[in-house]
């Protein structure tokens, strides 16, 4: 991740066509790489000073302009000070006392910069009351409660407003003013060593990112995910002395990887059913003329992605940012790093980690999702979509698998059919089962069901399903039949024998349609469906099924539509696939799952429209 960090740094984005409206508001290149950018739907609230004097002078409310860099945003410890006297809103006394107040009262500020620091410390303490009081009055007009605010320190001249950054670039006529760049770095620098250690931190060793000795620091990596609070968190024997030993680096590359983030964070951050995750390429190189290539052509990728709209590019998630398709276009010499995780307050949580993704590992997935599109579109009755985010919620909203089945298909890995299964089944009781009182539309029915299946064929495509016979998926597509010329059940098995591996899973899917049948004929005879108790809830076991076709036979006698011909040949042919499964199922296929069952037999009565169009 280090490597690839520092070499998307190397990049002049402003030196590409396509950024080259992107224009460069701080001109000290440290504070640039350190700031933050704010999303636009913040306000942004202004305590004004006299740029000569230091008056308060009031507070102002505002837009986002410029992407929020000109308020120069740099978040410090969440519960100490920011690196500048700008800060996110959350509890307003908190905010401003801790964020706002703390800066300029701040000792360690005030020895180095007394003067200046001081005064305006001593004007925000004379009209601490009056700017709350404001800000408050401010905040309860709104008629949005949950509005965003940016809280932040303007200073006013005769004819405008100086941000932060108009001071970080010399713009003030006060000298005083444009000094503040020397506090904003010297304060992070300096807060690059540990705290709490009792020794310094600060020490000679080879830089991690580097290779070279150099003075390195132990807290120079921008994504927070380890700590110092604890001595068994501490690399080395769990002495305090050698906590640079955690992640060493030099004062150079710490601006470096930070700067590679930065582009990380604005470029390739996405989300994959509602997870938020990095996409961090790694470029495969021998020179850094081949490297500055790589880079280039990989961020001349994004071209299309920002000219062109949704529908021309395709996707295989929901975000329509999201262009792991067009990138996976790129030559071998890439490959992609998934990076899911979660903040909260100051904390990094990395959820999961997925790497060395080949390009041509996205570009099957995208086959395999628009194949299994295209077969189930020429057989279900409605159409729908289908992208990898849905995959979340047939895994009934559990992030934990959500993110196994993520690792597993991003790097094709065999999936245990058992973890496949058990979800699907549970999906359905949840989201089918439940509602099967028939109130259900037929749209809404086939919707829940469909999803499901399409899933499946993509798996099957993938060949990452085990237990399923191996498929040969090219880029010239899948043969498809038109399943107008089917003339017979065998035919519809054929069509589709990557998702019928054998006899059994065959019958268990003409008796959920001999199923479906029956509970029709219920419905429009009695008004009611009792023979729906005898699915037992999705539960069925071997015995359960034998019983099951016994069951409905009984019932079609008993309400005198057994000699029907098309149940005829269902009854047949059920009994035929049954029978070549032979007694003991379980022997025959040793892997065999009642999951696996009692779902086939629910896609069984899903078609049940199709397959009587077939035995018509």
């Amino acid at each position: 991740m280090i490597q690839s960090l520092l070499d998307l740094q190397d990049i002049k984005i402003q030196d590409l066509e396509i950024f080259k409206d992107e224009e460069t508001i701080i001109k000290n290149e440290k504070i640039d790489i350190l700031t933050e950018e704010i999303s636009s739907d913040h306000k942004v609230i202004l305590i004004l000073l006299d740029e000569k004097n230091y008056e308060y002078m009031g507070i102002e409310l505002e837009e986002v302009k410029d992407n929020g860099k000109k308020y120069l945003l740099i978040s410090g410890s969440s519960s100490g000070t920011n690196y500048t006297p700008t800060a996110k809103l959350t509890e307003l006394e908190k905010t401003l006392e801790n964020k706002i107040f703390k800066y300029f009262s701040s000792k360690k500020k005030r020895s180095n910069f007394n003067d200046f620091i001081s005064k305006i410390n001593n004007e925000l303490e004379r009209n601490k009351e009056t700017i709350k009081n404001t800000i408050k009055d401010l905040i309860s007009k709104t008629k949005n409660e949950e509005e965003k605010y940016l809280i932040t320190i303007g200073f006013k001249s005769k004819t405008k407003i100086l941000y932060l950054a108009d001071l970080v670039n010399k713009n003030s006529i006060n000298e005083e003013l444009n000094n503040i760049d020397q506090i904003i770095i010297k304060d992070f620098e300096d807060n690059l060593e540990d705290k709490n250690s009792k020794k310094t931190n600060k020490v000679e060793a080879i830089c991690f990112a580097c290779n070279e000795f150099k003075e390195v620091y132990p807290k120079g990596f921008p994504i927070k995910f380890y700590t110092f609070d604890k001595l068994n968190y501490i690399a080395g024997g769990f002495k305090e002395s050698n906590v640079y030993k955690n992640l060493p680096l030099c004062l150079e590359c710490i601006y470096k990887i930070r700067k590679g983030y930065n582009i990380v964070q604005k470029y390739f951050s996405f989300t994959l059913g509602k997870v938020n995750y990095y996409l961090i390429p790694s470029f495969i190189y021998t020179n850094k003329q081949m490297k500055d290539g790589l880079v280039n052509n990989f961020f001349n990728s994004l071209k299309k992605s920002k000219v062109s709209t949704i529908k021309e590019i395709k996707r295989i998630t929901r975000d329509e940012r999201e262009i792991l398709y067009e990138l996976s276009q790129q030559n071998s010499f890439v490959i992609f790093n998934f990076l899911f995780y979660e903040k909260e307050m100051n904390a990094f949580k990395i959820k999961m980690y997925i790497q060395s993704v080949l390009p041509s590992n996205i570009s099957k997935i995208q086959y395999s999702i628009e194949k299994a599109l295209d077969k189930a579109k020429r057989l279900l009755l409605i159409s729908i979509d289908f992208k990898l985010d849905d995959l979340k919620q047939i895994l009934n909203d559990d992030e934990k698998t959500f993110l196994i089945f993520l690792n597993n298909i991003f790097t094709l890995k065999l999936i245990p059919k058992k973890l496949v299964f058990i979800n699907l089944v549970k999906f359905l009781q949840n989201k089918w089962l439940s509602k099967i009182s028939f109130l259900l539309s037929k749209e809404e029915e086939q919707k829940i069901i469909n999803v499901t299946f399409i899933f499946l064929l993509m798996l099957i495509y993938l060949n990452i399903l085990e237990d399923y016979n191996k498929f040969s998926l090219s880029k010239e597509g899948i043969v498809m039949n038109d399943l107008s010329e089917i003339q017979s059940i065998d035919d519809f098995f054929e069509i589709f024998k990557e998702v019928f591996p054998n006899d059994l899973l065959k019958g268990i899917f003409l008796l959920g349609v001999l199923t479906k049948y029956l509970l029709i004929y219920q419905l429009t005879n009695r008004s009611s469906i009792p023979f729906m108790k005898n699915i037992k809830n999705l539960k069925m076991n071997e015995v359960d099924f034998k019983n099951l076709f016994i069951e409905l036979e009984n019932k079609l006698y008993e309400y005198e539509i057994a000699h029907k011909q098309e149940l005829q040949l269902l009854k047949e042919k059920i009994s035929y696939y049954l029978l070549q499964a032979g007694s003991n199922w379980k022997s025959k296929y040793p892997k065999l799952l009642n999951e696996e069952l009692n779902y086939y037999f629910v896609l069984g009565m899903n078609l049940y429209d199709k397959i009587k169009q077939i035995i018509k």
